[in-house]
């Protein structure tokens, strides 16, 4: 946490003194913590935070950086930074690399290269609220063919190759469907998605178990993009209670809702 306030340190001074260095280097790390920070969802205090740490991860929040804007950044995200600590191995390396500087060179900071992923969100932040297919996707409305097409152009050409696509999303088996990787990184509209389980059971009341449980699936779909009925049998966290205890003979209203939200983006 101390060295994230450092790194939001230098750049609140970049601002205010011209002569401050490193600025562009410290906004790359910025970014890339949210980043990875964004990966890890599924951990309740880092997704309290989404909206925060999407917003750092966009070209509009620094076009119009301010110290306070900073600031807001930095108590957002600080207690975050210890959810990316893991196990080291102790291993070293020495990395001998030379550089030039020569009397014509300016202190003018190189532009940020952004990841693929960088992109991807830049362009789902400026297209939620017009572009048709993500609005489906976020409502849960059911795609066409030629929906998953022009996703598939976009995300395989407009915004980078399919390479790239697959080496951002290897870790997700989901996410070899372009919409189950908007979904993971957008999500779905949470009450929406309840709404429509409760149009399967005709407006039934829910117990409090059940609406845990409608919820922890809705979680689940916002985290990895998809969810299929083998899940809700034989993954966590699902498997600390079954579905048939929670739900008794309306169990198969469940795996008709999981079977819905798996159908709408094939």
């Amino acid at each position: 946490a101390l060295k994230f306030d450092a790194l939001v340190l230098k750049l609140q001074l970049s601002l205010v003194d011209s002569t401050a260095s490193n600025a562009g280097r410290c906004r790359t790390s910025i970014i890339n913590i949210a980043q990875k920070l964004t990966e890890k969802a599924t951990i309740p205090q880092v997704q309290q935070k989404l909206d925060t740490l999407n917003e750092v991860q966009t070209n509009e929040f620094w076009e119009g950086v301010t110290i306070d804007r900073l600031e807001r950044a930095r108590m957002e995200i600080r207690d975050l930074v210890q959810y990316l600590i893991e196990a080291t191995d102790n291993r070293t390396f020495t990395i001998n690399l030379s550089d030039v500087f020569t009397a014509g060179d300016s202190g003018a900071t190189a532009p940020a290269i952004k990841t693929y992923r960088q992109r991807v969100m830049d362009y789902l932040n400026e297209h939620l609220n017009e572009n048709t297919i993500i609005q489906k996707i976020y409502n849960l409305e059911q795609l066409t063919e030629e929906d998953i097409r022009t996703l598939e152009h976009i995300f395989w050409n407009e915004l980078g190759t399919q390479e790239e696509y697959q080496e951002c999303t290897r870790t997700n088996p989901f996410c070899v469907n372009v919409a189950a990787f908007i979904r993971s990184l957008r999500g779905i509209d949470k009450e929406k998605a309840m709404q429509k389980y409760r149009e399967l059971i005709n407006g039934a009341e829910l117990t409090r178990m059940q609406e845990e449980y409608l919820r922890t699936i809705i979680g689940y779909v916002c985290e990895n993009g998809d969810i299929t009925r083998d899940i809700i049998v034989n993954n966590q966290p699902f498997t600390n209670f079954r579905v048939t205890d929670v739900f008794g003979k309306d169990a198969r209203m469940i795996v008709e809702y999981v079977d819905m939200i798996n159908k709408i983006i094939s």
